[in-house]
């Protein structure tokens, strides 16, 4: 397996935090899960590039949570996806 360098939400500076924030509220609003929990490994491969990973939560918000399908159409979609290609998480 490739290992690519990250930077956990714990060691993050202040740029890094406050989009991991923003992911953290896109992703879950206000339900109180630590933001530790919600920056995903996806999302995470870009911490060393602050602007490219807001821009890749943005495009990720534009086609997850906009458009004419539901969000659990599209929930749905990605399980689905992740089951056939035998992703672990």
């Amino acid at each position: 397996m490739a290992f690519i360098k990250t930077i956990s939400v714990r060691e993050a500076d202040d740029e890094l935090r406050a989009i991991y924030a923003m992911i953290h509220s896109d992703m879950f609003g206000s339900v109180p899960f630590p933001v530790e929990w919600t920056a995903w490994n996806v999302m995470q491969v870009f911490s060393l590039r602050p602007r490219f990973l807001w821009a890749f939560e943005r495009g990720f918000r534009h086609f997850m949570w906009d458009g004419e399908l539901s969000r659990l159409a599209k929930e749905a979609i990605g399980v689905s996806v992740a089951q056939t290609n035998a992703c672990h998480y």
